[in-house]
């Protein structure tokens, strides 16, 4: 338990005490719902919250306020943010004039860390740390890594083989080329693994530090406590958290484990396929999943998923699950891989997702 509290990095005290407001918000409303609560009352960041989703039956012992987190920043990042699996705040004369706007983000921000001790790890690592601890602050090796998240995938593939040693030819002189080109990189393509990590560098500063400053500043002037978040959130506790938090297969398989350490054969069928449909969900995919499972798409850390059993047939063998202790419960009746894949992929991508009991 004391790990949990150390890796999430909030305290007892800060969850359980304090007053208790109560919140009632429209899913397909929670951006201008949640911007509008924070803009309005700064004082909401010293409350726990308990959540209600007009619609839906979740009961908030925790779960329901990670997802009203969560589902607040991914509509945010939609909205407000630029990039594919890491997040910048997008620049323009709109979002400069609002300055109260951005300020409630800083709150939110705020906010979700003291409740959930998570941060929305797809924010870019580098920003997350200029917001907090102004752009001086921010290590180099943070810029590289959230460039390398912002770029596509392919990109980071060519990157990563040209900083290893790998020679720039073919295709792979085509893309740093092309990153050159997109980055308005006005210099040739660097001669050397030294030299490219240096114009990384410099193309990272711009993107993620020079161009969004001033919404940086606002948000940064939006949140009630700096000297008290900077002290629990240092720019090292901010960079491991990234590393342990940011949603990969590999981070999410090792942080789940069965409800009984003696399965009987038929659940360890089931739990075999879990492990084998969770090592194969790709970025978005995965997103959904923990955030089903957990209320939020960071790594479960500590508490981790605890996967339960039942014989479940027919339409109610719906996977289902309780965000206030990431638990997953698995029907052991599906005859194949194939079956188990095709019918929680069905599941993760309908309206069902949220029709969820306790939380």
């Amino acid at each position: 338990m004391k790990f949990s509290i150390l890796v999430q990095g909030v305290e007892e005290e800060d969850i359980q005490g304090g007053e208790v407001r109560r919140v009632t918000v429209r899913r397909h409303d929670i951006l201008e719902n949640v911007v509008q609560m924070y803009k309005e009352d700064p004082d909401i960041v010293k409350c726990r919250l308990n959540v209600h989703f007009l619609g839906e039956k979740g009961i908030d012992f925790g779960g329901v306020t990670k997802d009203f987190f969560t589902s607040f920043w991914e509509v945010a990042f939609q909205t407000y943010f630029d990039g594919d699996v890491v997040k910048v705040p997008l620049v323009s004369p709109q979002k400069l004039a609002d300055k109260p706007r951005m300020q409630a983000l800083g709150r939110v921000l705020e906010h979700g860390w003291r409740l959930t001790g998570e941060l929305p790890v797809r924010f870019c690592e580098a920003s997350i740390i200029a917001v907090l601890h102004g752009e001086e602050a921010v290590p180099n090796e943070a810029l590289e890594r959230s460039f390398l998240w912002y770029i596509s995938e392919f990109e980071r593939e060519v990157l990563c083989s040209v900083l290893e040693g790998g020679k720039v030819d073919g295709y792979k002189r085509n893309a740093v080329f092309g990153l050159y080109r997109r980055f308005s990189m006005q210099c040739l393509p660097a001669k050397s693994q030294d030299e490219l990590r240096e114009h990384i560098l410099t193309m990272a500063r711009c993107k993620f530090l020079i161009k969004p400053m001033a919404i940086l500043s606002y948000m940064r002037s939006g949140i009630t406590d700096l000297v008290s978040l900077k002290t629990s959130l240092t720019v090292q506790r901010i960079s491991e958290l990234y590393q342990v938090l940011s949603p990969t297969s590999a981070n999410v398989l090792k942080n789940v484990r069965a409800e009984c350490e003696d399965l009987r054969p038929e659940e360890e069928r089931m739990y075999n396929f879990l492990t084998v449909y969770i090592g194969g969900l790709d970025g978005d995919q995965l997103l959904k999943f923990l955030h089903f499972v957990t209320g939020s798409t960071s790594t479960p850390v500590g508490k981790g998923i605890m996967v339960s059993f039942n014989s479940s047939q027919g339409l109610s063998r719906a996977p289902h699950a309780s965000t206030c202790n990431n638990t997953l419960t698995i029907s052991t009746t599906y005859e194949s891989y194939s079956e188990f894949k095709n019918e929680f992929n069905q599941f993760l991508n309908s309206s069902e997702i949220y029709e969820m009991g306790s939380l």
